[in-house]
């Protein structure tokens, strides 16, 4: 269901933005945020006027879930961040959710190589003041993957 501009759409946007910009302030993805994100899937699903494959999409969401669980196992990932990748999933089922994932892990590679030479900088330009920065440029703070998440998502619903 990505790639169409409708009011769902838009919502979905709006969503994620403040997913990201929060995720940066505070490495956290409220789970209302998942929640309202799995909530418009299906209140954009029913009022679509294109049958939409549920068992596809609900698969897709079971899939990224059980991937989840494995990831937070290991700490790769943080439960915010997955359960809003679980969520989107919904958005993208099978058809699309290589698609969908690949974007959001491109992003996250980009996202990382922005945090290092950020964090590299910060470093240089206030070396004794480390703990003074905001932990986003701290040079072992966490990486607010819910911004590549929201950026990949963002990317695949642009109109072109």
């Amino acid at each position: 269901m990505f790639g169409s501009t409708d009011i769902f759409q838009l919502i979905l946007a709006a969503l994620l933005i403040y997913a990201a910009g929060v995720d940066i302030i505070k490495f956290n993805i409220a789970n209302w945020l998942v929640l309202a994100c799995a909530g418009l899937f299906v209140v954009a699903a029913l009022a679509s006027p294109v049958p939409v494959n549920w068992l596809s999409h609900l698969a897709a969401s079971a899939l990224m879930l059980a991937f989840s669980l494995m990831l937070i196992n290991i700490n790769f990932m943080g439960g915010g961040d997955l359960k809003l990748l679980s969520a989107l999933c919904l958005w993208a089922g099978l058809e699309h959710m290589l698609v969908f994932l690949a974007a959001v892990f491109i992003a996250g590679g980009i996202l990382a190589l922005i945090l290092i030479i950020a964090r590299f900088l910060a470093a240089k330009l206030r070396p004794d003041e480390n703990k003074m920065l905001p932990r986003v440029l701290q040079k072992d703070g966490p990486v607010p993957y819910g911004v590549a998440i929201a950026a990949g998502t963002l990317y695949l619903m642009a109109p072109f």
